[in-house]
């Protein structure tokens, strides 16, 4: 609930209210807990803002584990690369990467037939991406 502290400012708090019963099993009395959930709030809204953030960019995102398995992508990521959440999930994030150029490779030969071969970059050397059928990761030569 929002209320005003002492000197006037607001505040999200939690309340707490508990019945307090004798040997008699009478209500004598209630006790209140109250807590200051302000940070609370405030960091929900954030993580509303960011999750909202991922999800309508136009910027394709992906969040690892600390293995580098993908764990969540949002839906540009899908619409860039061609793949759905459920083919990558699970994926290392490298081979993820290699296969989502592969496939923009792939359109692009197919939109843009007459258009050369294109060169993808890769650690400040160019490298000639080789454009396969097969799923999975595609081999790159220097």
């Amino acid at each position: 609930m929002l209320n005003y502290r002492k000197d006037g400012t607001l505040f999200w708090n939690e309340l707490s209210i508990t019945p307090v019963f004798d040997a008699d099993d009478q209500l004598t009395q209630f006790v209140a807990v109250m807590r200051d959930v302000t940070e609370c709030r405030q960091a929900e809204a954030q993580g509303l803002l960011a999750a909202q953030v991922f999800e309508q960019s136009s910027e394709g995102f992906i969040i690892t584990d600390a293995q580098g398995r993908i764990i969540k992508v949002n839906k540009a990521f899908s619409v860039i690369t061609g793949f759905s959440e459920s083919e990558v999930l699970g994926r290392n994030r490298a081979c993820s990467a290699r296969a989502a150029t592969t496939r923009f490779l792939r359109r692009h030969v197919a939109r843009h037939p007459s258009h050369r071969p294109l060169a993808v970059a890769r650690y400040g050397t160019a490298a000639r991406r080789t454009v396969s059928s097969r799923s999975g990761c595609a081999a790159s030569r220097p």
